[in-house]
């Protein structure tokens, strides 16, 4: 690596790239370095969040190895009742709920 980049025609063809917008550092990761606290856990999320749009909930949980669904199974973990979802939906999430899930309601 270091004879190539020591060659005047590939410092030329960098510049060249670098001129072109090529980005040539890493960038930042998005989620700073996260313990996968949720590996093999389901998610359900339910209603509007207050604090985070659905996508980047999706990315939290997802950056800790976890996984959103769309809907209460018997593989679901954790039930996460946000604003707005209706008393109906909450008892109806809660009845499909199997043993040991958890339901939270979101702020």
């Amino acid at each position: 690596m270091h004879d190539w980049l020591g060659l005047e025609t590939n410092q030329k063809l960098l510049e060249r790239l670098a001129e072109a917008g090529v980005r040539m550092d890493e960038p930042a990761s998005a989620e700073p370095d996260v313990e996968p606290i949720l590996d093999g856990q389901q998610i359900v999320l339910t209603g509007s969040l207050e604090t985070m749009t659905r996508d980047e909930a999706k990315a939290a949980i997802e950056a800790r190895r976890g996984r959103v669904t769309s809907s209460v199974s018997k593989k679901t973990t954790f039930v996460v009742v946000g604003a707005g979802t209706t008393s109906a939906a909450i008892v109806t999430r809660s009845a499909q709920n199997p043993p040991g899930t958890f339901a939270s309601r979101h702020k």
